[in-house]
């Protein structure tokens, strides 16, 4: 009883939200885009504490390459080059050796200055970092070499006391290493002051991040869960399978590469390698979409940029992280990949423009962010002075560039789900009134038909009879009459007259009577009455009426039938209670066996109605029906 009770709910909740999910689609797009708006706004501002020492006052120094003896505060870094902090190197002009490079500033504290319990705040680092002060080393985060691990969240380290030289030169050095195209002291000038003041604002932008993570992540699946609904209720199209993936590759690509996931310590080599297999295959999972979407047939150009994509995340999870030149070679080619698909993408699109395909301008407008995004990626890596101021731009909104997309794509699916179900809504019901208009005309040959042809047969034996009286003749006449009735009641079946005669609950009332006189069943109708309704309520209500009967006679075994009929005057009630066995309507409605309720269902949809069955096995069923209805 429970279960059954549980199923119906979902199965309800279901349906409601099948109504819903239109008209909160937009809402839900809008509110999203307006909370990261908010965030954008609201992220952590560089430290604004009333420092001890503050950030570190001098020249910062950068140069690529890799070399633990840079650590050394005596080292001639006359060849170095200046930087300015924060901001990554990229954006500044300088290249890395092997993803390696190295930061150094000189500074200077008061004669008077107290070192006991002081942090150095260095704010975010892209990527792995390890931190020298007067060349001893203070701290590190992530891993270097072929064990490369990438590491999100604030860098904070403890000064031992006695490190810093009061009213001498200092020196900081920061060894870097990333993968990424936005690297380095990217947030703050490093920060000298009290430990736990810094860790306290420390605490507070890691919370902002996670905060942001959450709420971007949630969208994403909601984005995702409605794709997968849309798929799960009959949108059977591949579109929402690749978008699926899309979403999923996306979605798996933030989890592991969040602040979240790198605070469980479970950010190993491995997962880094996994996230680096990702790269290929989101694109090519988005060209896919793209093509099943617009219709376009799967030519030997996009089989080939399919199977070469799967090749190259095999090669990408397996070399990547071990070795500098493979993985150089791999970013090159991941770099060829993107310009590859977004060119076969933008032919795609053309080609969806140019056959007018409908939905299709959502996923033009969401898909052209994506591709200037990638674009752009390529034009920084061929490191084009002009486009590097841009680049912090780029980044900042890169990833929000991917949940436009999807909220685009999604819209663009959502809109063509919806027109697909009022299609099928629009075909059915088209069936239906086809369906009820054959009813009639057979009705009506049957009875103006045949059924008169039989009528004079048998009137023209009974007065042959009055003569001769025959015994054989008086069965004849008996065996007419009887298919004379049988040919009535079939006609009834079709389509009662008192239907389009006298109204809804009088050819229910006279359909009862003559179940109940014709069988061992008590049928018992309970109505006022109702005024005339439109033809297609009173219609699909009296063939939803006669389905229900018919099952409780026929399966259920009923001994009793009770229909009840009540009109308020804007919204028409009937309840049809039986004590027959039951059946199991779950179970039913999942393998889709029971044709008579899969009817009941496409006549409650076209009458947008609401349908509601309680059974008990063993124990009876009870419908009830809602559907709102106007006089004529």
């Amino acid at each position: 009883m429970l279960m059954v009770s549980i199923k119906e709910s979902l199965l309800r909740f279901l349906r409601k939200f099948e109504k819903a999910i239109y008209s909160l689609f937009r809402s839900f797009q809008l509110m999203g885009l307006a909370v990261l708006l908010l965030l954008f706004i609201a992220l952590p501002n560089p430290l604004t504490a009333e420092a001890f020492v503050g950030p570190l006052q001098g020249e910062y120094l950068f140069k690529a390459g890799d070399n633990l003896a840079w650590a050394d505060p005596n080292l001639d870094d006359s060849d170095w080059s200046k930087i300015n902090i924060p901001g990554s190197w990229q954006e500044q002009g300088f290249k890395s050796n092997k993803y390696m490079g190295w930061y150094r500033i000189n500074f200077t504290v008061q004669a008077d200055f107290e070192d006991n319990g002081l942090g150095l705040f260095l704010g975010q680092v892209h990527n792995a970092d390890q931190t020298f002060l007067n060349g001893t080393k203070i701290g590190s985060t992530g891993k270097f070499g072929r064990w490369f691990v990438e590491t999100r969240g604030e860098r904070l380290y403890k000064v031992p006391q006695g490190l810093i030289k009061p009213g001498r030169m200092n020196c900081l050095a920061i060894r870097v290493m990333s993968l990424e195209m936005g690297s380095g002291l990217v947030t703050d000038r490093p920060l000298l002051d009290k430990y736990l003041v810094l860790l306290k604002e420390k605490h507070r932008r890691e919370k902002m991040v996670i905060i942001e993570e959450t709420i971007f992540l949630t969208l994403i699946l909601s984005l995702f869960i409605s794709c997968c609904f849309f798929y799960i209720t009959g949108s059977r199209e591949k579109e929402y399978i690749y978008f699926a993936l899309f979403a999923l590759l996306f979605i798996l690509s933030i989890i592991l590469d969040s602040q979240m996931f790198f605070e469980t310590g479970l950010k190993t080599p491995v997962v880094e390698a996994v996230l680096l297999m990702f790269m290929p295959l989101i694109p090519v999972t988005m060209l896919m979409f793209f093509v099943s979407f617009a219709n376009y047939s799967i030519t030997p150009v996009i089989k080939h940029t399919v199977f070469f994509s799967l090749g190259f995340a095999l090669a990408t999870l397996f070399f990547a992280n071990f070795n500098y030149a493979a993985f150089s070679l791999i970013s090159h080619l991941w770099l060829v990949q993107i310009v590859w698909t977004s060119i076969l993408g933008l032919y795609v699109i053309q080609y969806a423009i140019r056959r007018k395909v409908p939905e299709f301008f959502p996923v033009i407008l969401g898909s052209a962010s994506v591709i200037l995004s990638g674009l752009f990626y390529a034009l920084f890596s061929l490191g084009i002075p002009a486009l590097n101021k841009y680049y912090a731009t780029l980044l900042r909104f890169d990833d929000h560039m991917g949940l436009l997309f999807m909220i685009c794509l999604v819209y663009a699916l959502g809109m063509r789900f919806n027109r697909i179900q009022h299609k099928a809504a629009s075909l059915s019901g088209k069936i239906l009134v086809a369906h009820e208009n054959e009813r009639k005309r057979l009705a009506r040959e049957l009875h103006d038909g045949l059924g008169q042809n039989m009528l004079a047969v048998k009137f023209n034996l009974q007065r042959t009879n009055q003569k001769m009286q025959n015994n054989d003749i008086e069965d004849i006449i008996q065996e007419v009459s009887g298919s004379i009735e049988e040919l009535r009641n079939i006609s009834m079946g079709l389509r009662p007259a008192l239907l389009d005669k006298a109204g809804l609950d009088s050819a229910i009332k006279s359909y009862a009577d003559r179940i109940g006189n014709g069988t061992d069943t008590i049928v018992k109708v309970v109505s006022k009455t109702i005024p005339r309704l439109s033809s297609s309520v009173e219609d699909n209500i009296f063939r939803i009426f006669q389905e229900a009967v018919g099952n409780a006679l026929k399966y259920a075994k009923a001994a009793h039938i009770n229909i009840t009929l009540h009109y308020n005057g804007s919204m028409l009630e009937m309840t049809i209670a039986d004590d027959g066995v039951g059946f199991d309507y779950p179970k039913i409605s999942k393998t889709g066996k029971g044709m008579g309720l899969s009817t009941i269902k496409e006549r409650m949809d076209l009458l947008d109605g609401k349908l509601q069955i309680r059974n008990l096995k063993g124990k009876g069923t009870k419908m009830r029906i809602w559907v709102r209805a106007n006089t004529i």
